[in-house]
């Protein structure tokens, strides 16, 4: 269940500096925040000891992460992976009827054979951001107690062919926008009470750091970035996710990762690896801009920034198709600028005059 409280806490943070508010009073209330549904996955169906239910959300599937976005992080060193994603589902189907039970075949004990697999409020799903190049077999995974496992990668056999159990429909789903409150307490409402954050101070870090950079004052970048990463950094004694250390080779450790987790300037003087540069940021000032979109992706994840920032960054076309398999075959570097809606254009005048069908064509952006 959520907590009111925590949400007027949240809306309330230092860390906003501006925001759309939303009411929780039905009479002054409108279509209210909706982002709440795009990103969930479809958690209510195909995983047994799970229904639609108010804390995980009216799962739309609209917005998924991309292979580019889970990769950017540093999971074991910065928190904000798994405090951005969603990596389990408890059960919260009451009903003991026909539920999955322990055979012979699964149970990690005799004596468990023909009890339930999970109790209610247990791990039903796991969702196993495992690296490529550790991908789990598939008999491990069917060993494993939960009622379903969907692996980023895994493969029949040492040597069979990697494949994955992530989709359109199972995915990561970001949970910056839950809202297990909203206005009214049916499953499906969609009308959400969380404040919409449009600037926040984090952004503004990374606004700062970019500018230096952009002037060659790359100490002076790292210091603004770095301020967020020491906050995402892990805190001594902080839990964190087991997949840390069972599927990513990481320690099991609750250790302060905050010298872990800075950035140098070896990030953008090299080609470094974990920034996943594409094959034209040949200078150190081109990998900068690059490396400034990556710390955005880290920090500022699904917040409705990215368009503009390809864009203005003239990066938009190059990442798009580098970075986002699904993008369609006839998607091309015209589409950075929207198309200029009709009804505009049939609003303007020239000389007086409606414009015509040639004066339409030269106001419209190019492409369209």
């Amino acid at each position: 269940t959520g907590s009111k409280a925590k949400i007027d806490a949240n809306n309330a943070s230092n860390e906003i500096i501006f925001a759309a508010q939303f009411s929780s009073n039905l009479v002054l209330a409108g279509t209210n925040n909706q982002t709440h549904m795009f990103y969930p996955g479809q958690y209510d169906a195909g995983i047994p000891g799970m229904v639609r239910d108010f804390f995980n959300g009216r799962p739309f599937r609209r917005l998924r992460p991309t292979d580019y976005t889970i990769d950017i992080f540093d999971k074991i060193n910065d928190s904000r992976f798994f405090k951005t994603f969603q990596t389990v589902y408890y059960r919260n189907v009451t009903a003991n009827t026909n539920f999955p039970v322990f055979t012979a075949a699964n149970a990690p004990n005799p004596s468990l054979v023909g009890k339930q697999r999970v109790g209610l409020g247990d791990t039903a799903a796991l969702f196993i951001v495992n690296p490529a190049n550790m991908p789990l077999l598939s008999s491990v995974i069917d060993n494993m107690r939960y009622l379903a496992v969907y692996a980023r990668y895994k493969r029949t056999s040492p040597t069979g062919a990697v494949t994955t159990d992530f989709s359109p429909n199972k995915y990561l789903a970001m949970w910056k926008f839950s809202d297990p409150i909203r206005l009214t307490t049916t499953n499906n409402e969609a009308r959400g009470i969380r404040n919409g954050t449009l600037a926040r101070l984090a952004e503004t870090h990374l606004i700062i750091a970019e500018a230096h950079g952009r002037k060659g004052n790359y100490a002076q970048a790292l210091t603004y970035v770095n301020n967020l990463r020491r906050r995402a950094a892990y805190k001594a004694g902080e839990e964190r996710s087991p997949q840390i250390w069972l599927y990513m080779g990481g320690p099991n450790a609750l250790a302060n990762t905050e010298t872990a987790n800075l950035a140098t300037t070896a990030l953008f003087m090299t080609n470094a690896p974990s920034e996943i540069y594409p094959a034209s940021a040949g200078s150190v000032e081109s990998r900068f801009i690059h490396f400034m979109l990556n710390e955005r992706t880290r920090e500022l994840c699904g917040e409705f920034y990215r368009w503009e920032d390809l864009v203005r960054t003239e990066t938009f076309f190059e990442r798009t198709k580098l970075f986002n398999p699904d993008i369609s075959p006839s998607f091309a570097s015209f589409h950075k600028l929207r198309p200029i809606p009709y009804l505009q254009m049939i609003a303007q005048t020239v000389n007086g005059k409606p414009m015509s069908t040639a004066d339409m064509a030269a106001y419209q952006n190019p492409g369209y």
